[in-house]
């Protein structure tokens, strides 16, 4: 199976940030229990892998760092957030997915979506609430949520 390129080559800012996410991560899977095995890196699968063993079970973390320095806020639709989508699903589909987690960090805070010409050309109705605050709620009775996603 193909993937799709995201590599931002030369230009790319954020390994800061990614190390310090990984460094992060680390710590809090190193913190919870005291037998853990925990790998982490940078751009392998994602901006940051972390990998922990613990009494047999296996969680990996693919994570997506975005820096939105010149927005105030983000949301669901961005490309930023349908970039790292594909990339987890990328990672889904191509390696071993049990104990796969999703994870998407920023520096700003979450904005709501706009119901744009392509939205209403699909007939889509946009929750009230953003997109991503229901997600992490796990709203899924919101009426519109799951169809919108």
């Amino acid at each position: 199976m193909s993937t799709i390129n995201r590599e931002v080559g030369e230009q790319g800012k954020g390994f800061r940030l990614q190390r310090l996410r990984a460094i992060k991560l680390l710590f809090e899977k190193m913190n919870a229990s005291q037998k853990a095995i925990v790998y982490a890196g940078t751009e392998y699968l994602d901006d940051v892998y972390v990998k922990s063993i613990d009494s047999e079970k296996v969680d990996v973390i693919a994570e997506g760092d975005k820096n939105y320095d010149s927005k105030n806020a983000f949301s669901f639709m961005s490309n930023e957030v349908k970039n790292s989508l594909i990339s987890f699903l990328d990672c889904w589909f191509q390696y071993d997915s049990e104990g796969l987690i999703f994870c998407f960090y920023t520096n700003v805070s979450i904005g709501k979506e706009y119901n744009t010409k392509n939205l209403k050309g699909l007939n889509i109705t946009l929750p009230e609430e953003p997109i991503i605050k229901l997600l992490m709620k796990k709203d899924f009775e919101n009426e519109n949520l799951l169809s919108t996603v």
